[in-house]
């Protein structure tokens, strides 16, 4: 340890340093705290910037598929075939409205968003109404509705299935009761 004389004039390269004082506590904890929050509220906003919500692409590809259908797999089945044939699809049958109003023109298997799903084109009167079912992926039952141009689709989820209807919007108080969509 080395003794300074208080007398002694030193030149201004000898002076010691001085011990500063210690930060406050509180300085220390709001420094903390903004910097947790910064990067929580960061990491939250580029997760809904990078990763949209998927359920209107999953609307958006049925309307695709409403428009454009493909070939179907079976063509005008019974209700029995199509309950068999959702059994071969998915490992079970799928909740298929079966009011009489409703003719089946077909029914075919495709991938939406790189999950199986089965769609069913029918007629009502002279509409045509796609109905796509699949097993759910997200935990809470909802209802979304979408109109796209002359379309309308609605999304919902009777027990643990995931349904999905597109028809015209014009007339989607006549065919929605008959698909069952709320």
């Amino acid at each position: 340890m080395r003794l300074v004389e208080t007398d002694t004039a030193l030149a201004d390269d000898d002076l010691p340093e001085r011990p500063r004082p210690p930060r406050p506590e509180h300085r220390k904890t709001y420094v903390s705290l903004l910097v947790t929050g910064a990067v929580l509220i960061t990491t939250v906003a580029l997760v809904y910037v990078l990763f949209p919500k998927r359920d209107h692409e999953v609307i958006g590809s049925v309307i695709d598929h409403h428009e454009d259908p493909g070939a179907f797999d079976l063509v005008r089945p019974s209700r029995g075939e199509l309950a068999a044939w959702s059994l071969g699809v998915f490992g079970r049958s799928a909740p298929w409205p079966d009011d009489e109003a409703l003719v089946i023109e077909g029914a075919r298997r495709t991938s939406i968003l790189k999950r199986t799903a089965a769609l069913v084109r029918y007629r009502v009167g002279e509409d045509a109404v796609t109905v796509v079912a699949m097993q759910p992926w997200d935990a809470p039952p909802r209802t979304i509705r979408r109109t796209e141009g002359d379309l309308a689709a609605v999304w919902w989820r009777p027990r643990r299935w995931t349904m999905i209807a597109v028809g015209p919007a014009a007339r989607q108080a006549a065919w929605r009761p008959l698909v069952g969509a709320p």
